[in-house]
């Protein structure tokens, strides 16, 4: 994704330490949000979105896409929700 250089420049740049600074996990840091909500809040924000806090996020995100699919993918092999929790709602005992 590329905005213009100068609002590039203005864009926080987000890290894993940094907080989340809006929304359901708003004040969270960034590795502790679901990567389901964030793959899910970029997909909502559009390529393009308003707000600087809102571009930093999308800006985050894209960089670590791939590393957040990994994640929603081996979360849903294990039965888990995007929350981390046992999904299948019973005793995992053998």
């Amino acid at each position: 994704m590329h905005f213009p250089k100068d609002t590039e420049s203005r864009i926080a740049r987000l890290s894993d330490d940094s907080l989340m600074p809006f929304g359901t996990h708003g004040g969270k840091r960034m590795e502790d949000v679901p990567a389901s909500y964030l793959l899910w809040l970029a997909d909502q924000l559009g390529p393009k979105p308003d707000g600087d806090a809102r571009r930093a996020v999308r800006v985050y995100v894209d960089s670590v896409r791939r590393q957040l699919e990994l994640e929603v993918d081996d979360d849903a092999g294990e039965g888990r929700d995007a929350g981390g929790n046992n999904d299948a709602g019973g005793n995992n005992d053998a």
